[in-house]
């Protein structure tokens, strides 16, 4: 009895250490890169995507027609399957689109290599080699890099652009099935076609220096981007344009954030924020020539230089913040003082915070 009662208390401590083990992995070290459970993250050079559990590497039918002619340049030809046959090193990289969704990118030219993220439709990359009939791409914009498997991928034309389906979901009450809320999450370029973005968590070069985003694309519910299509209008009658540097930010990615700053005047914890909401936005303005007016810092600079009563700043940047902040204003955003890039859409409250990664929106050709 004595032996059984002694062996089940060693089973009880293994359960308690594996359950502590299992919390210690959401936990990060300040400032640094975080850590990530690796089954929802991981990247090449501590980047961090989302990944999905997909695989298109098998039973997918390959379009031949779709598929980059090469061999004049190349001398490669491709096999009864679309995959090229051997090696090249491009004298220019080649540009590149994705043929369908949950493409995998490995960190070598194998099946057996390590799957370090996916890239969907019409996700643009730059190939700049051919290994054993394997790309070696660069995800634009900068997101990372790795291997494709060859016939996974088509050819890239200016022509054909590429935009996120709306997203529509139903919020329900718990404990009734009385329907509290409509969300509508549509790509802001299907209501303002003109609209000029770089989604910094799609790049790792943002203050983390990972990326954390799996696709970059400028997702806000519809009644906030119609908002934001008015104020477009407006700076555009002065000769300015809007460049969007975030907008909706799924909530587990506002729990990084949050862990790396760790200070709420500036990075709210997940599920807190109103970029979780799809109903803010990070924004600057350029001119006619594309060039981004000066402002008091640069965007995310997440210290007192970047608060809109910093006296340091010049007087064409407090000019500026000003005029953008009065045309959003009267938009319908408000502003937050300590982040003069920041504007939340005065009606946040008919939004729930959402945690849709970037992979769960369709992508379709606008113009195929």
């Amino acid at each position: 009895m004595r032996k059984i009662i002694a062996l089940a208390a060693v089973i009880v401590l293994l359960i308690i250490a594996s359950a502590c083990s299992l919390l210690s992995m959401g936990t990060y070290s300040d400032r640094d890169t975080p850590s990530i459970p690796t089954d929802e993250y991981d990247g090449p050079d501590g980047h961090i995507v989302i990944k999905p559990e997909l695989d298109v590497e098998s039973d997918v039918e390959i379009n031949l027609d779709d598929l980059p002619d090469i061999s004049g340049f190349s001398g490669l030809e491709r096999d009864e399957f679309g995959i090229l046959i051997g090696s090249v090193v491009f004298e220019e990289p080649l540009l590149l689109v994705g043929a369908y969704d949950a493409i995998n990118v490995r960190n070598g030219p194998s099946t057996e290599a390590e799957r370090v993220a996916t890239i969907g439709y019409g996700q643009v990359a730059e190939a700049t080699e051919v290994v054993d009939g394997w790309y070696h791409i660069t995800v634009l914009p900068g997101m990372f890099e790795g291997y494709t498997r060859s016939d996974l991928l088509k050819d890239y034309s200016p022509d054909v652009i590429y935009y996120a389906a709306p997203r529509v979901d139903y919020i329900v009450n718990p404990g009734n099935d009385e329907i509290t809320a409509e969300n509508k999450l549509v790509d802001v370029r299907t209501v303002i076609p003109d609209i000029e973005f770089y989604i910094i968590f799609a790049t790792p070069y943002n203050f983390t220096g990972a990326t954390l985003y799996s696709r970059d694309l400028p997702i806000l519910q519809i009644k906030t981007a119609e908002k934001l299509s008015v104020a477009q209008e407006l700076f555009k009658e002065d000769g300015y344009r809007i460049k969007i540097y975030d907008a909706y930010r799924p909530s587990r990615v506002s729990g990084i954030l949050f862990s790396i700053i760790g200070d709420p005047n500036y990075i709210a914890p997940a599920g807190t924020s109103v970029h979780n909401r799809a109903a803010a936005i990070d924004m600057t303005l350029i001119d006619e020539d594309g060039n981004e007016l000066e402002m008091p810092s640069p965007m995310h600079t997440l210290d007192r230089t970047s608060n809109r009563d910093y006296p340091g700043m010049t007087a064409e940047a407090r000019n500026n913040m000003n005029y953008m902040a009065s045309i959003m204003i009267r938009c319908g955003f408000s502003t937050v003082s300590t982040e003069w890039w920041h504007f939340s859409d005065t009606e946040i409250g008919n939004y729930p915070p959402l945690d849709f990664t970037f992979s769960e929106f369709s992508i379709y050709s606008v113009n195929p």
